[in-house]
């Protein structure tokens, strides 16, 4: 069993001291009586409820439907409403319910205009009741104390003032209520943030995503004047990229569009005064730990095809991380008659892109998997090693 118990409250005096007097009330657009058990024929949900017909001639109704609906709201009837009347809608085992009276009677007064779903939905002059779930609101505000811890420690614990600033230029382009100044001070910035952590903790927390970082780099290059914003359409120039940041991102994934990126983040490098490879390298440590969670539960769901492409995309990121050995172990009994498995086909950009940023140890672990003599790359610098190793992956294909 499910016990469940709400009550309505009235905000109006009057209505504190006696009841409300509810009616059902015809409707022209569904032919019917609006009760909570009346058939509207747009609504498959109310398939098998009853007709105008049936609610006004009650000798018609079958005995099957009376047994599925014990308690009737007819049309002819008033149901008053008393100022904190509580209503049982608990459920047996089958989900059907106990106190069948509480259960429809609440079914109609919550359809009512002047009843508003919650206390927060209350609107001077237009609601005189509106229903008290304590149960699920307490859930709700728990729920909510939940997000707001996880996004706050997402601030705490994994962003600098350089990643509060990418929250704060997301959350001015998604909400409506935020709004702070890209421009302002450290602690101006942080301030609003945090507060949003309490009003948005999920979007907040989505700011963290892989799925994100598109959306902030778009939103980078707009901040820094490299693209323009005009209206909600997005430009380069007199080149139109779309509606929306989802409009962009789209557009991006074209051959046109990797053109495109490519040199905004030239651009953008240079604006903020860093090397492509250091923020490659950045990115790059997030998306392998992406990668090995995504492969790990791949190998836990079976799905070896799948794990032994993420695993060769880290291998490309880091392939001197122990963790790729154990993965590699756990690959291993798919591919026992075969072969080592060669590298993903690539492309010469793409390649590129792969390696550049990578750390000088992990560029050395990855020549000597591919059996490079260390002559060959000791006395290069890490952009010639990188091109040393595209060079010779291409000649392999």
């Amino acid at each position: 069993m499910r016990k469940q118990i709400v009550r309505i409250v009235s905000v109006d005096k009057r209505y504190q001291k006696e009841p409300y007097p509810f009616i059902p009330i015809y409707n022209e657009r569904i032919g019917n009586y609006i009760t909570g058990q009346h058939l509207d024929a747009s609504n498959p949900a109310t398939k098998g409820r009853f007709t105008k017909s049936e609610l006004e001639n009650p000798e018609t109704i079958s005995m099957e439907k009376r047994a599925k609906f014990p308690y009737i709201i007819f049309p002819e009837y008033r149901y008053p409403l008393s100022h904190l009347r509580s209503f049982d809608l608990s459920v047996d085992e089958v989900g059907d319910p106990i106190n069948q009276k509480d259960h429809a009677e609440f079914e109609f007064f919550k359809l009512q205009d002047i009843v508003a779903p919650s206390k927060d939905d209350v609107r001077a002059g237009v609601h005189y009741f509106y229903i008290e779930n304590l149960e699920a609101e307490a859930e709700n505000r728990l729920s909510k104390r939940n997000l707001r811890f996880e996004a706050e420690k997402l601030i705490r614990e994994k962003a600098n003032f350089s990643k509060i600033k990418e929250v704060a230029l997301v959350l001015n382009y998604r909400l409506k209520d935020f709004r702070v100044n890209i421009n302002a001070s450290e602690q101006i910035i942080t301030d609003e943030v945090y507060t949003a952590c309490e009003k948005y903790p999920q979007d907040v927390i989505r700011c963290f995503s892989e799925e994100s970082m598109t959306e902030i780099f778009i939103l980078k290059a707009e901040f820094n004047n490299i693209i323009t914003r005009r209206g909600s359409s997005f430009f380069d120039g007199s080149q139109y990229l779309g509606d929306s940041i989802d409009d962009v991102k789209k557009y991006l994934k074209t051959e046109e569009g990797q053109r495109y990126e490519r040199r905004w983040k030239t651009q953008l490098a240079k604006i903020e005064n860093i090397s492509p490879y250091q923020e490659k390298k950045e990115n790059d440590s997030e998306r392998f730990e992406s990668l090995i969670e995504k492969c790990s539960k791949a190998i836990l769901l079976g799905d070896t095809d799948n794990a032994e492409k993420l695993y060769q995309e880290a291998f490309l990121l880091d392939a001197a991380n122990p963790i790729l050995v154990k993965i590699k172990e756990s690959l291993t009994p798919k591919n026992n008659n075969d072969s080592e498995k060669p590298e993903p086909e690539l492309t010469e950009d793409q390649l590129r892109e792969k390696f550049q940023g990578k750390n000088r140890n992990s560029l050395a672990a990855t020549c000597r998997v591919h059996k490079i003599a260390p002559e060959e790359y000791q006395d290069k610098t890490d952009e010639e090693v990188v091109e040393l190793l595209v060079k010779y992956l291409l000649e392999r294909k």
